[in-house]
């Protein structure tokens, strides 16, 4: 069936993306895509120095595909409050003494489903993740980015870090603390930084990616319909 698709529609081209990247297919289709497929959406939203090596075909496509306010406008109505959503990997023993801080409420990510997840994240001002125990990929960063909940965190700890402005970068509790305190105390700094994060999750997790596409659709031989979109 993968075989016969270019063939019944030619003009169409044909992306794939797997459902985590560590399914035993992630790797391969980095060096060739599946048969009857033109691109591989490999997930990440760098650059990264993996970035230079990887093949024409594949893509820099996020999982989180999202670009400005796109989880803040699902909750219309939604008013931020001086809350931290503290990241579902962190070690909550680590953090207790964030829950002691007055006028601030703090929220452990995990054990909700997603549409409560992503409320949460609407409500909330800061993204909490200080705390380097295993590398993960970065796709919390994304979806707290299109809620408008900066992301204090630890840059090192990503595999794609670019959603976090190296001013909002931190490698301890206290770093982080100190970060959040002023961005909960000085709304100009808080409005800043809000606008440096749109920026950034504008550039990786939307347009970068869909120039990607758009610079192999203009290099194809074959006659695909995007081609109308590429000037």
């Amino acid at each position: 069936v993968y075989k016969r698709q270019p063939q019944q529609h030619p003009t169409v081209l044909w992306a794939t993306m797997v459902e985590h990247h560590r399914m035993s297919i992630y790797k391969s289709y980095l060096r060739t895509p599946p048969e009857g497929y033109d691109c591989f959406f490999n997930q990440r939203f760098g650059p990264t120095l993996r970035s230079l090596h990887r093949s024409a075909h594949v893509i820099e496509w996020p999982y989180s595909f999202s670009n400005e306010k796109c989880v803040a406008d699902l909750f219309p109505g939604t008013v931020k409050e001086n809350s931290i959503v503290v990241e579902a990997h962190q070690p909550r023993e680590a953090l207790q003494t964030l829950l002691k801080a007055p006028e601030i409420r703090v929220h452990f990510s995990g054990g909700r489903n997603i549409i409560e997840h992503l409320e949460l994240l609407a409500k909330a001002k800061i993204l909490f993740s200080p705390i380097y125990e295993r590398p993960l990929w970065g796709n919390a960063t994304v979806e707290a980015a299109a809620a408008d909940c900066i992301v204090v965190g630890n840059r090192h700890a990503l595999w794609n870090p670019c959603m976090i402005d190296p001013r909002m970068h931190c490698s301890s509790v206290e770093e982080g603390w100190e970060i959040i305190s002023r961005l909960l105390s000085d709304d100009s700094y808080y409005q800043e930084m809000l606008a440096s994060q749109r920026t950034r999750l504008n550039w990786y997790a939307f347009s970068r990616p869909l120039l990607q596409l758009l610079y192999y659709v203009s290099k194809s031989p074959r006659p695909l319909s995007a081609k109308r979109f590429v000037r």
